[in-house]
């Protein structure tokens, strides 16, 4: 676009334009809640960053999903059962009698490699490779998916909550000063901030008087 012959007039202000795009878009890539957020979109999965990041990016943040997810299995009921629906066996537990110590002792090497070989991760691979969604609703979908994928579904609860933006947080309080006057100086802060979040879902059709008296 700034070669085109039509734009030599702003051509320096493009090129300072998108130098800064680029500035701004390496320093948003560089945080892996972006990524965490897109593979956990059923509709994008890893889809997007594949093919628009670079190599080392995309090695880099995945490694950063898989991190974290390891961290959610340790602390999500049932995550055990989701990450392998063949647990990682004991050394059996035989009858004591003649012989039983050689068989513990004859088993326990495999029983160990099973152990080193466990990938806690196997789920988020099963899910990363599946097929993208069409058209859904990523809060019931993701509802939906809490036997099949505890640990992402704790995941997605977490992280798909964040707030891309503070904007729509920002413009709940715009109308602060008209809440806060001198007459209403007594207010609790939990009292302001209640009344500042139902005004807006009025504002914004979340509540309606009609529907709702």
């Amino acid at each position: 676009m700034a070669n085109e012959p039509k734009f030599t007039p702003v051509k320096l202000a493009i090129e300072k334009g998108l130098a800064k795009i680029e500035k701004w878009y390496k320093a948003v890539s560089q945080l892996e809640i972006y990524f965490i957020c897109l593979a956990l979109d059923p509709t994008i999965k890893l889809e997007y960053a594949k093919n628009s990041w670079s190599d080392e990016q995309f090695s880099k943040s995945y490694k950063a999903l898989e991190d974290v997810f390891n961290e959610y299995v340790k602390t999500t009921p049932d995550a055990g059962a989701e990450e392998s629906n063949t647990p990682v066996p004991d050394l059996p537990k035989t009858k004591k009698g003649y012989g039983t110590k050689w068989i513990q002792d004859a088993v326990r090497k495999r029983v160990e490699n099973e152990r080193k070989t466990h990938n806690p991760c196997k789920k988020l691979k099963k899910y990363v490779d599946g097929h993208l969604e069409v058209d859904i609703d990523l809060v019931k979908w993701w509802g939906n998916q809490t036997g099949q994928y505890p640990t992402l579904s704790h995941i997605a609860r977490d992280y798909l909550t964040i707030q891309g933006s503070a904007v729509s947080s920002e413009r709940v309080f715009l109308s602060g000063g008209r809440t806060g006057t001198k007459d209403r100086n007594q207010l609790a802060p939990a009292t302001f901030e209640a009344l500042q979040i139902v005004k807006d879902a009025y504002r914004t059709g979340v509540l309606n008087t009609k529907h709702n008296v």
